[in-house]
């Protein structure tokens, strides 16, 4: 269900945008807000755009889906704004995002949805960083188990031969046949 609604948001928008589709991602909501930006000066300028939530990303359009700007939520925090009344602040170190909400019920739910996708975002990179650990551990188990499987090769062969001919042996096979060691040398 996520996936499609997130494939059928990235059908909708117009203009230059990297893809929607991540299978970690997850969209929480979507809304039409005031977005607030400064302009020359320090005049404030107010216009209304949709206004997505993912879970690592903030994506905003123009009403008619014309893409207008994105930011990334990884280091991203959400604050009441001090400046306009019903004002959230979404910063990241790159970036400010001013979004006036119709009631303090409607930023309420912002911010919690906000918190919520930040969460999930991360309980997702604790996982595929697990994963990844795993698959390290794999595969250095798989190296030491093939050196292990060597060793045990060399130390049956220099008993019986008594000569480094067999490691030379060893290693032509071992290079041979890609690491994969074999007690027929």
């Amino acid at each position: 269900e996520n996936m499609t609604k997130t494939l059928e948001v990235q059908s909708n928008i117009t203009g230059t945008f990297d893809s929607l589709i991540k299978p970690d991602r997850k969209m929480i909501r979507e809304d039409v807000l005031i977005k607030v930006s400064s302009g020359m000066f320090s005049s404030m300028k107010r216009k209304e755009r949709v206004m997505f939530l993912f879970s690592d990303l903030l994506l905003w359009t123009t009403t008619a889906y014309q893409f207008r700007g994105k930011m990334s939520l990884a280091a991203a925090h959400a604050e009441v704004s001090k400046k306009i009344d019903l004002g959230l602040e979404i910063s990241s170190s790159k970036e400010l995002c001013l979004l006036v909400f119709e009631s303090k019920a409607q930023m309420e739910s912002w911010i919690a949805d906000f918190k919520a996708g930040k969460e999930y975002a991360k309980k997702v990179r604790k996982r595929l960083m697990e994963v990844r650990k795993r698959t390290i551990d794999s595969k250095r188990g798989k190296a030491h188990t093939l050196v292990m499987e060597a060793f045990k090769t060399l130390e049956k062969d220099r008993s019986s031969a008594g000569s480094n001919e067999n490691l030379e042996n060893l290693s032509t096979h071992a290079s041979e046949t890609g690491g994969e060691i074999s007690h027929s040398v």
